[in-house]
């Protein structure tokens, strides 16, 4: 049994497994789903709005008074 809280062996056996049962292309084949990249990532980017000054300041007060009250 694997220890799931380690997580390079928990890669290890899981990429081993992989292979053993679809082969190494077909393992990378798999994986391939998992990619959820897609779209235009600068563009993206450009059209993502920042978080004013203020903003920014309010979200770590409120964190801040999130923590005190635990």
């Amino acid at each position: 049994m694997v220890d799931l809280k380690d997580k390079k062996e928990l890669h290890r056996a899981g990429m081993e497994a992989l292979e053993k049962a679809l082969g190494p292309v077909g393992a990378m084949e798999f994986l391939g789903f998992f990619n959820y990249n897609s779209g235009d990532y600068t563009q993206e980017k450009q059209n993502r709005t920042e978080p004013s000054i203020e903003e920014i300041k309010e979200a770590v007060k409120a964190g801040r008074q999130r923590a005190e009250a635990i």
